[in-house]
Parts: C-alpha cells; structure tokens; sequence
C-alpha cells in the first residue's frame, strides 16, 4: 500500500484497481462446504486481496488440506480469481464472455497490436469471435489472457 501511495504521489498509476468480469456464473463458498458464515466471510476477504497467483495458489491449497476437495462452485471462483489476477498483468479492464464472442477491454488505449494479434478490434474492444461452450468460457479466458500476459512480456 506505502508503494501504490508513492506512486500515486509521483503521479505514476498505483495500479488499484480491479477488472471488472463478466463470466457467467463466477462461483463462491458453497455454505454446505463451509457451514460457519465468519470463516466464509473471512476466505471471501483474503480471496479479494489476492494480487498474484502464487498467493491464490497457496490459498487454494490450504483451502484443500483444510476442508477437503473445492466443490465445483469453489473451483470457478478460484479460476474467476485467476482470470482478475491476469486481467490485471495484461492491462485488461474489462471482460465479457458469451457463446460466440470473448470481448477484452484495454484499460488504455494500445498502439501495440502485436499482443492482440489474433483478435479483431471493435469500438476499443477486441473480440475472440469463437463458439465457447459456458463450461469451457474460464478456461478460454485464462489461456486467452496467459497469451496476452506472455506477449507483453516478450515485447
């Protein structure tokens, strides 16, 4: 938090802020899985802090050792997680899936296009045009954007 502050006194982004995710059905803490509403309360805060995957994946862990196997509404919320952590590494401020399209909305404006390559723009978005069955829309979003991350960073 100090950093962020720092940076945001130089005038430089400090870089808080959250992508906002149109998925589908996102997930949660089942209350059959976790019956006491405090501890659910209490995960729901550590898993909205959570900045980078190995920190979800170390969660996810403890998760496991100390309540048994995710149920599969705990399991879309991780990946939800997954994809804001990415969105956030690619620059990506806004998501939407359906049947046929992905839409990715930079948060700024790029003149790379070299990342998005594959993609086609539309009215600042750019769009995956694919049938996307609503099982397998996470999974397509998490490797779409672990492209776009990998991308940027090779650039």
């Amino acid at each position: 938090m100090f950093e962020a502050a720092l940076r945001e006194a130089r005038g430089e982004d400090a870089g808080l802020w959250t992508p906002e995710l149109n998925l589908g059905d996102a997930g949660g803490l089942p209350e059959e899985w976790i019956p006491d509403p405090d501890i659910r309360l209490g995960l729901y805060v550590r898993l909205s802090r959570l900045v980078d995957e190995t920190e979800l994946d170390a969660l996810e862990e403890e998760l496991t050792d100390r309540l048994g196997p995710l149920p599969l509404a705990a399991e879309r919320l991780i990946e939800s997680i997954r994809v804001a952590i990415l969105a956030r590494a690619a620059g990506v401020a806004r998501i939407d899936t359906g049947p046929t399209a992905i839409a990715l909305t930079p948060r700024e404006a790029t003149r790379d296009s070299r990342k998005w390559s594959g993609l086609s723009s539309k009215d600042g978005r750019w769009l995956l045009k694919e049938q996307i069955d609503e099982a397998d829309r996470l999974a397509k979003v998490t490797t779409l954007l672990e492209s776009l991350v990998t991308a940027a960073t090779d650039s």
